[in-house]
């Protein structure tokens, strides 16, 4: 089962593969999708990635959760699923 991650705290303006490079960092080939506001365009300022390994999951929050991007420290936590 996978594990869906929350990724907060995004800059206004950034480039997606910034961030997935930063998540190659943990493990290669993590495909992040940013949630965009419907009227403006522009990010709402978090996303989500879908982790197939639990260990890794674990390892990017342990790693990313904090970590300073684009002058904004990120939020890395499980996201919770709404039914």
């Amino acid at each position: 089962m996978s594990v869906r991650l929350y990724i907060g705290n995004l800059p206004q303006t950034f480039d997606s593969k910034e961030l997935e490079a930063l998540l190659a960092k943990v493990k290669e080939g993590i495909r992040f999708k940013p949630v965009f506001d419907r009227e403006s365009g522009g990010c709402r300022g978090f996303g989500f990635a879908n982790v197939s390994d639990e260990k890794v999951a674990n390892a990017i929050i342990e790693q990313l959760n904090g970590t300073e991007f684009n002058g904004n420290k990120l939020r890395v936590e499980r996201s919770e699923r709404r039914d």
